[in-house]
């Protein structure tokens, strides 16, 4: 996800606002976060620590996916039982993406063992297309694939792995009117 540190001149006119964005997974965005090595970030993760300020501003849901010329593409459902035989290629370790996948398995007794892991949400996408296997990703980034039809959405049977997206901040730092209406961009309930 992305971290942004936010340096405020006093201004009332943003063009003067200096932006640095970080891209990166949310553990990592969390420790920056700590460390004041930035001033907010979003992230798709959960709740680590009790001095970070989550703020939800949006919500999706996993998808499974396949390659459209996909072994897997002629089905639309998966059983929970047969799915740790079978090759995924998953997020890193740390990702919001793979923490919630790896739970919502661990809630039904499941434990995968990825073929292929990798930080990029797009490798992943441009890698499964060939029969390499399974991916599981945010629902809102993998839409445009599925509308060109280059990947299928498959469900696995009675098993869901919704999740939000949230802003976070520490609880002890100082916000400028800027990052504040920043915050406010994210949505009502941001603030």
């Amino acid at each position: 996800m992305r971290g942004l540190q936010n340096t405020d001149d006093g201004s009332t006119a943003h063009p003067k606002i200096k932006v640095r964005v970080t891209v990166d997974n949310s553990a990592v965005l969390e420790k920056k976060i700590l460390e004041n090595q930035l001033d907010f970030a979003l992230i798709e993760g959960t709740d680590h620590s009790d001095r970070i300020v989550f703020r939800e501003f949006k919500k999706d849901e996993l998808a499974v996916i396949c390659g459209a010329d996909s072994a897997y593409a002629g089905r639309d459902e998966l059983s929970p039982k047969e799915l740790p035989g079978l090759p995924f290629l998953l997020r890193e370790k740390g990702s919001g993406t793979r923490e919630l996948f790896d739970s919502t398995m661990l809630t039904h007794g499941i434990a995968i063992e990825p073929v292929w892991e990798s930080v990029s949400t797009q490798a992943i996408i441009r890698r499964s297309p060939p029969a390499l296997g399974l991916s599981v990703l945010p629902g809102r980034l993998v839409r445009p694939d599925l509308e060109r039809r280059s990947i299928k959405r498959l469900t696995i049977k009675n098993v869901r792995s919704r999740r939000a997206f949230s802003l976070i901040d520490r609880k002890d730092k100082f916000l400028t009117r800027s990052a504040k209406e920043f915050i406010k961009l994210c949505g009502p309930d941001a603030v």
